[in-house]
Parts: structure tokens; C-alpha cells; sequence
């Protein structure tokens, strides 16, 4: 494993985000420490039973905290990416790794509002809060920079969590997490600012950057899974590292596995490689669209993509005002927003369940699923429509027609995507497991028979 930066996925009218006070708990007035950094911690999962003490390698290193959900522990060393590289074949370790040193990145952007009801149609929100506006909807968490607290078109923020400790999870220095909340979350058909993807959201705070607005691996973790147990059900992360984490991922996976759906911003580098965390099975990955029919030419694509949301978002900021943010950041909570907005149509609904509602009511581009942009555009009205129906016959499958009911009448489950970096699909179809078409016990061998909602080529 090497050290890569870890870095928010957004575009920010820095001038505009209000860091003007010096506050003692956020270093808020202070610049931000942008530049490349050297890890000087490691991630260590030890064998059960075992501490540092028995591995010699680390006789120097000393214990500043650790992640026991997951059996993390996290150590200061003189050269991490030296030492973690000394334990790949350590018979008394699992993994260790660098905790990657991770850095905001702001770049200005048009500061007006450029319409934002156009953007809104474009994903077809207005006849999505026909069905709901999310009353009854549960807790997204957004982890990030912080929420700023008492802004007038954010509802009242639950109590969060800063994985620093010594800050508050209601201080955002850079503004991006109040953006990123108000884009999910802003108080719609109130008179003022813009209208969020849910109108009655509980946004919980969840900061994981330092006083100087540098964050790390294990931080990220730390929040992902605080959040996790404290009644999140959906999350937000618009952030992203283009090396991969084993801490990362098994902070992802407890989440996911705990009944959280999970959406990241695929990355604002226009390259054909999807970030981590956006890149992980349990993931939804979110692209950005510019003019919802192509995809907008910084954001990431590539194996894993699954939809695409507006680049640009009139939403909340740290200062208490409104600005225009844009990046694949502000389309990730979009899909986030749209979730919550299922779960409050669809109380009972798995994370699995929301991943396949959001993907078949998507609007394809591009003439089926492609890595440019995934199942589509998000499409509101579509999505929670099939939340709907789905909730009221207690099955998250609906059937192209009773004949293809029938030949799978001897499944015992079916499944949505989750082989996301191959780009293929397991489904569980007894007593046969396959990969990319249905075969054995149901005699479909042909791609082209598997419906397009579902990733086939056909119906």
C-alpha cells in the first residue's frame, strides 16, 4: 500500500464562505494547511491476542487511539509507509497500513444562483415531492467538514460528532459540509434560499477534519462508524482517495452492514477510475451530469458507476447565506437525499432494496447502463413511484411480465449489483450462483434476455 491524498470532492466560491472569525475550538479565520503532507501514523489490525509488543518492528511505536469496532488500532511511528510496508507478511498482523493524510480541495466557482428550479426539473424533483417531502424520513448523516449550526433554511441539527476530539461537529471552517447538508437537506416551501432533495430531513453533523482542515483515513472511519451507531441510515460522503483503504473499507462495510445506505461522490478528475469510497461494492457511486444527458467532463467515471446527479447546487453555506457549489460533492447528496426520501415511503426498506429503486428509476443515458454515467440520471418522481409499489407488495422486484416471473419461479432470493468493480452482477439463483447471465436452474444462457433495468441487454 502507499500513501496517496484523500480529498473533498468539491468546487467552493471560497470568498463567499464566510471564514472570517477566529474561533478557538475550528482555527476558523486561519488557512487551510493544503499542501502534501506525510503520514506520520499507521493503521494496525493485530491477530487476536496479539499487541505490539510481540512484533519487534514496532518496539518505538506509541498507541494514540484506535477504532475497536473494527479492531484498529492506530500508532505513531518515525516512517509509517516504511513500517506498514515491513508488516505486509507479519505472521502476528492482518494489514497494516499508512493512516493516509487527507486535504480539502477548494477551487472558486460562479457565485449566483443560476437557476436552480431548472436543475431541479432536470431530475424530475418537483413531481417526486408530489409523493413525499420526507416527512417520516430518517437521519442522514453527513460526514465532512461540519454543519454550521443555526442557519435559517437548515432544520435544527441533531447532536453530531467530531472525530477530533476537542471540536465541534457545528463548526465548518470551509464550508463544505453545510453545503453538502443544505444540497440533501434545505427547508423547502419556506420563502427563502433554495429548496433541498428533502424537505424535512434530520441531518446529523459528522465532522472529520482537524482544526486546520486536514483529515485522514482513520478519522473518516471513526465518523462513518460513530454514525453508524447513532441511528444514521443514510450517509454522505462527498470525498474520496484514489488509493484504496482496508480501515476504509471495513469502517464502510460495518456501516452498510449495520442497515446504512451509503453514497459517495465519484471524484472531480474526469478520469476513467472511480474514487474510493464511491468505488466499493456497498457503495452507491455518484457522477455529475451538467445538461442531464451527458456526463459532465470533470467528473470520474469508469467499473462500479452507478448514477449520476445536477454538477451545480444552490445551497446552504457556513456563513449563513446561499451560494452555488458545484462537483460530483453536490450530486453525491442528491442520491443521498432521494434515498431518504425512499426509506420515508419505504420505512422497511434494506440498503440493497434503496440501491435497486434508485438505479431502475433511473433516466438512462446513453442507451443503458455505460461506465460513463451509470443507470442514469437520478430521477425523483420515477424512483420514489417504484418505492411505492415496491413497499405496498413487500417485493423489491418488480417483473417485466408474468412469463419471466415464471421461469424463476425456483429462486430462492435475488439480489441487485455487487460485483461493482467488474461491472458485473451476482444474483443468487438457486441452487446455482452466476455472474453476468442467468444460467442453470433457470436455462437463460443469453445476456440479451436479462432486462436492461437490471443490467442485461434485452427487454
Amino acid at each position: 500500500m502507499f500513501y496517496k491524498k484523500l480529498f473533498l470532492l468539491a468546487f467552493l466560491f471560497f470568498a463567499t464562505i464566510g471564514i472570517a472569525v477566529a474561533d478557538p475550538d475550528t482555527n476558523q479565520g486561519k488557512g487551510l494547511a493544503l499542501g502534501n503532507q506525510e503520514p506520520t501514523e499507521i493503521l494496525v489490525k493485530f491477530v487476536q491476542n496479539v499487541g505490539k509488543g510481540q512484533v519487534p518492528e514496532l518496539s518505538d511505536a506509541t498507541e494514540v487511539g484506535s477504532i475497536p469496532q473494527i479492531g484498529v488500532k492506530i500508532l505513531k511511528v518515525k516512517n509509517p509507509k516504511a513500517i506498514a510496508k515491513l508488516l505486509e507478511h507479519n505472521k502476528h498482523v492482518v494489514y497494516a497500513e499508512p493512516n493516509f493524510i487527507m486535504h480539502f480541495n477548494i477551487i472558486p466557482n460562479d457565485p449566483q444562483w443560476k437557476s436552480q428550479s431548472a436543475a431541479l426539473n432536470i431530475i424530475n424533483a418537483p413531481a417526486g415531492w408530489d409523493i413525499t417531502t420526507g416527512v417520516g424520513s430518517p437521519i442522514i448523516a453527513i460526514v465532512d467538514s461540519g454543519v454550521a449550526s443555526g442557519h435559517t433554511d437548515l432544520p435544527l441539527l441533531l447532536p453530531g460528532y467530531a472525530a477530533v476530539s476537542g471540536l465541534s461537529p457545528n463548526n465548518d471552517k470551509v464550508g463544505h459540509g453545510t453545503g453538502v447538508a443544505g444540497t440533501a437537506g434545505m427547508i423547502g416551501n419556506n420563502g427563502i434560499g433554495g429548496a433541498g432533495i428533502n424537505w424535512n430531513a434530520q441531518i446529523l453533523p459528522v465532522k472529520i477534519d482537524d482544526a486546520n482542515g486536514t483529515i485522514t483515513v482513520a478519522n473518516v472511519a471513526k465518523g462513518v462508524i460513530w454514525a453508524s451507531d447513532n441511528n444514521a441510515k443514510v450517509m454522505n460522503l462527498s470525498l474520496g482517495t484514489t488509493s484504496d483503504s482496508v480501515t476504509l473499507k471495513n469502517s464502510i462495510d460495518y456501516a452498510y452492514n449495520k442497515g446504512v445506505a451509503i453514497f459517495a461522490a465519484t471524484g472531480n478528475d474526469g478520469k476513467n477510475s472511480i474514487d474510493w469510497p464511491a468505488r466499493y461494492p456497498n457503495v452507491i457511486a455518484v457522477g455529475s451530469t451538467g445538461n442531464g444527458t451527458t456526463r459532465y467532463s470533470s467528473s470520474n467515471y469508469g467499473p462500479g458507476m452507478d448514477v449520476v446527479a445536477i454538477s451545480s447546487y444552490y445551497t446552504t453555506t457556513a456563513a449563513g447565506g446561499w451560494l452555488n457549489m458545484a462537483g460530483t460533492s453536490f450530486a453525491s447528496p442528491q442520491a443521498a437525499g432521494l434515498a431518504s426520501l425512499v426509506f420515508a415511503v419505504w420505512p422497511s426498506a434494506t440498503p440493497a432494496q434503496v440501491y435497486d429503486v434508485i438505479r431502475d428509476g433511473a433516466t438512462t443515458l446513453g442507451g443503458g447502463y455505460n461506465q460513463e454515467t451509470g443507470y442514469g440520471l437520478i430521477n425523483m418522481s420515477a424512483t420514489l413511484t417504484l418505492a411505492v409499489q415496491r413497499a405496498s407488495s413487500g417485493n423489491n422486484i418488480i417483473w417485466p411480465d408474468s412469463a419471466f416471473e415464471n421461469m424463476f419461479s425456483g429462486c430462492t432470493s435475488l439480489s441487485g449489483p455487487s460485483a461493482k468493480s467488474s461491472g458485473q452482477f451476482l444474483y443468487q439463483i438457486a441452487p446455482a450462483l452466476v455472474t453476468g447471465a442467468y444460467t442453470g436452474a433457470t436455462g437463460l444462457s443469453d445476456y440479451n434476455q436479462i432486462p436492461a433495468s437490471w443490467g442485461g441487454g434485452g427487454m
